[in-house]
């Protein structure tokens, strides 16, 4: 039974079971350890799941691949999109390819931070090219066809319970679109909008801006928050990101020395 055990468990891997959910901001959005959004929304959450926070400083460099033994998820909640260098962000990026490779989830709330860099005074946005296989991984692909009006926007469906906490989902306040499609079925849509003109390659134009799937979650900036309230449930999001339901249970039976093994193992 023992060497059963520890066979069982090599092949599991630690981040898959860790305590420790590793929550990321940035002191360049005017945030701190102890005055940030995770901890305001999430933290309370986190603790009543027996788990425990760290909390990391994107500005303060990549956080070290060790931290990925006892780390469970990478949560994250960021305002800017823009960052210093092409170079820290593919370091991020390549980060976080490899938390999700380790079994860690990737739950990003808000922007997710590194859309874009400076060059020369320059903004440019060409690390899709880096982001996008890494969204894949957690099951959708990132598109882009940006627009900010309106008009050319509807709700095509919609969780309340999970999108509009506090405050409803208005489209004439967010004003914003993105393409998030996802590209796998455990991928779950709790608010799916639509562009509504004709644009080429943007196919039925429909767009999953807050989504969970059994690698984490993604929420899009400007479908978090109303002012100061949460249109995101910020707890329910987190349960549903981190503990991806498939509709099965997982369960090991260790059949011993009993009367009724073989019609037990029949049975199962």
């Amino acid at each position: 039974l023992i060497l059963l055990f520890f066979v069982f468990s090599a092949n599991l891997s630690a981040a898959q079971y860790g305590k420790t959910i590793l929550g990321m901001y940035k002191s360049s959005d005017g945030f701190s350890e102890n005055d940030n959004p995770i901890k305001w929304h999430f933290e309370p959450e986190i603790l009543k799941m027996g788990l425990k926070i760290e909390y990391r400083d994107f500005d303060s460099g990549t956080p070290k691949a060790d931290l990925q033994n006892d780390v469970r998820a990478v949560l994250t909640w960021y305002n800017s999109a823009v960052i210093p260098n092409k170079k820290t962000g593919q370091e991020y990026i390549a980060f976080l390819n490899k938390a999700v490779d380790a079994n860690c989830k990737i739950i990003a709330v808000n922007s997710f931070g590194v859309y874009g860099y400076k060059e020369n005074g320059i903004e440019k946005w060409d690390l899709l090219n880096d982001i996008n296989p890494l969204f894949k991984k957690l099951g959708f692909q990132f598109k882009g066809f940006w627009t900010d009006n309106p008009d050319k926007l509807r709700i095509v469906s919609k969780d309340s319970f999970i999108a509009e906490k506090d405050a409803k989902q208005d489209l004439k306040f967010s004003r914003h679109y993105q393409q998030i499609v996802p590209i796998r079925n455990d991928v779950e849509s709790y608010l799916t909008i639509q562009r509504t003109d004709n644009i080429k390659g943007i196919g039925d134009g429909n767009s999953s801006v807050i989504l969970s799937s059994r690698n984490g979650g993604f929420a899009l900036e400007r479908f978090v928050l109303s002012g100061n309230k949460l249109m995101l449930n910020c707890p329910e999001f987190l349960r549903r990101a981190l503990f991806f339901d498939d509709g099965y249970q997982d369960v090991w039976v260790i059949i011993g020395d009993i009367k009724n093994k073989k019609f037990v193992s029949d049975n199962l």
